[in-house]
């Protein structure tokens, strides 16, 4: 497995990546996810750190460069879910990764996909420990007030994200 960093508009994202499959992400690189790359290590996966900046990176790591810093579409990736801790935590970012690029929704909305009607409440705490930001696209995720809410990176990463695909941020406020 291969863990980079990546610089984006809204700070340094990081990526650990084998074969094209994404394994995590973690905004603010890895120093700031220590229980993240504690866990990769817990569940088998060796990681290696190419350091920073770096010369060459994985595919997956090059194409959400380019999506990030808006030189590209968004890609479509293949997520390892052995992060993914529980069954409920599967099946919210399983219905999560099947949004559309654009389509925003309620944590509420989300319970109702994933088969869990009424657990608004645990989606949000899933969406805390999605380990993939970006890939999983938990950005997409807001109060039923339709307001941004927060987000484990930041609001300003939720707005920018959210802002690739077509929405703008007025204060809390989201608007296309």
């Amino acid at each position: 497995m291969q863990k980079t960093e990546i610089q984006t508009p809204w700070g340094v994202l990081g990526v650990a990546e084998s074969q094209g499959r994404v394994f995590a992400t973690a905004w603010g690189g890895w120093r700031a996810r220590p229980a993240l790359e504690k866990l990769l290590k817990e569940r088998g996966f060796s990681v290696l750190d190419s350091g920073f900046p770096q010369p060459s990176r994985g595919v997956v790591a090059q194409q959400l460069d380019a999506y990030l810093n808006n030189a590209a579409p968004r890609p479509q990736f293949q997520v390892d879910d052995g992060l993914m801790t529980t069954p409920f935590q599967r099946a919210v970012l399983s219905a999560l990764q099947k949004t559309l690029d654009g389509e925003v929704l309620s944590y509420g909305e989300l319970a109702r996909r994933a088969g869990f009607p009424g657990a608004a409440q645990a989606v949000g705490s899933a969406m805390r420990r999605n380990p993939c930001p970006v890939v999983l696209p938990c950005h997409r995720v807001l109060p039923a007030s339709g307001q941004l809410g927060v987000y484990t990176g930041g609001v300003d990463k939720k707005a920018g994200l959210l802002a690739l695909e077509g929405w703008t941020a007025f204060g809390s406020e989201l608007r296309r």
